[in-house]
């Protein structure tokens, strides 16, 4: 007589709980393999970010310098080296507040009245006041004592605190916030919000340009982490982007270009991680960004020549 095999006795015990272990050790192998691809493609994400930001804002400001009719900067010298490598480390040294513009002691001459000789002192308040009024049609504020010449600053480093550059801009009769045709009928008579005088554009004998373009004031302003970029036009107004109240948090949120900007603390003002230093000579300057997030740093470093050679060194 033949006697059936039983095959459903199924799994022991013992054998269920190994296979129970084996698995759990596979998908804790799996989970970590997937929780360490998810946290370097989020470190990966972050960094391409950090240098997207980065190469934006270098091209911004070299871009804006380049077209410069006139610079301004208002910064600091800094007795010590910082290093930007992390932001908000402190770093060591004692920063000095200045703003330096273009103008020399020749740019506005004042000459003894009797023997016709230049006052080099009165000539060189006389400069240091028309770089003071020129950044208050800006609406920023400065004071006489703190300019500087930028002659007097070549090959320092330079933590930048605010940047102004003025460039140039093809003018949109139609984009004028303010115009009237003047009384000859061949032009407008448009209204300069930067000087608040009244201004004559004509049209081109070809007609399809003005007599003359937009004035654009580009203020770029760091503070600790945040680049802010404001801009500002003479004419054509209604392309404005400023921050009006700087106590206006929405505001001047809009307004932020980039929060990447590394930083130190000193034992004065903290420092944001642009650095600029000028050769007049040459026209150029070099510009230095440091970025900093998630512990990851970027750094952009280039020279910039100024297209036009007046702007950081005077004719002679």
């Amino acid at each position: 007589m033949n006697k059936k095999l039983n095959s459903n006795r199924g799994f022991t015990l013992i054998e269920l709980i190994i296979a129970i272990a084996v698995l759990a050790f596979l998908m804790t192998a799996i989970s970590s393999l997937m929780t360490s691809s998810l946290i370097t493609n989020r470190k990966t994400q972050a960094d391409i970010e950090v240098q997207t930001t980065a190469q934006e804002t270098y091209n911004k400001i070299t871009d804006a310098l380049m077209q410069a009719k006139t610079v301004y900067i208002l910064g600091y010298t800094c007795s010590g080296t910082p290093d930007f490598s992390k932001a908000g480390e402190a770093a060591g040294g004692t920063p000095s507040y200045f703003v330096a513009g273009l103008y020399d002691e020749k740019t506005y001459a004042v000459k003894n009245v009797v023997t016709g000789e230049l006052n080099v002192d009165a000539t060189k308040d006389a400069n240091r006041t028309a770089i003071v009024n020129e950044l208050a049609l800006y609406g920023v504020t400065a004071n006489v004592a703190q300019v500087k010449f930028f002659h007097e600053l070549a090959g320092k480093d330079i933590y930048i605190k605010k940047l102004v550059v003025v460039t140039s801009e093809t003018l949109d009769i139609a984009q004028v916030t303010s115009v009237s045709a003047n009384p000859t009928g061949d032009g407008w008579n448009c209204t300069n919000y930067l000087t608040h005088l009244t201004e004559e554009v004509k049209q081109s004998p070809s007609g399809t340009g003005f007599s003359k373009n937009d004035t654009v004031v580009n203020i770029f302003t760091f503070d600790e982490g945040n680049l802010y970029y404001e801009k500002q036009y003479a004419f054509m107004t209604g392309k404005n982007d400023k921050v009006s109240d700087w106590t206006d948090s929405d505001a001047v949120r809009r307004n932020i270009f980039s929060n990447s900007m590394s930083y130190v603390t000193t034992d004065g003002d903290p420092l944001s991680g642009c650095v600029v230093s000028l050769n007049p000579d040459k026209g150029s300057l070099a510009v230095d960004l440091y970025f900093s997030d998630k512990n990851m740093t970027y750094t952009s470093l280039g020279m910039v020549n100024v297209r036009n050679s007046y702007v950081l060194k005077a004719k002679q």
